[in-house]
């Protein structure tokens, strides 16, 4: 798996009482899912894992999407 690219299914959920969206992701590349009870904990979650990621160079950019 290349380091610079992460993929996850995202599913959000709220009920009518909650004010809270529930959410589930879902990564992409091993099938691993974490549920979270707030949007704060799955931004949290998604800010960790970009900040260990390493940068990605300009040669390493996605063939499907536009530098600039």
């Amino acid at each position: 798996m290349n380091d610079n690219y992460l993929a996850y299914m995202l599913r959000l959920k709220r009920s009518e009482r909650q004010p809270n969206w529930r959410a589930t992701l879902e990564n992409a590349h091993s099938g691993t899912v974490r549920h979270f009870a707030s949007e704060e904990e799955l931004l949290l979650y998604l800010m960790d894992r970009l900040a260990e990621s390493p940068p990605a160079s300009d040669q390493d950019v996605h063939p499907g999407l536009s530098s600039g």
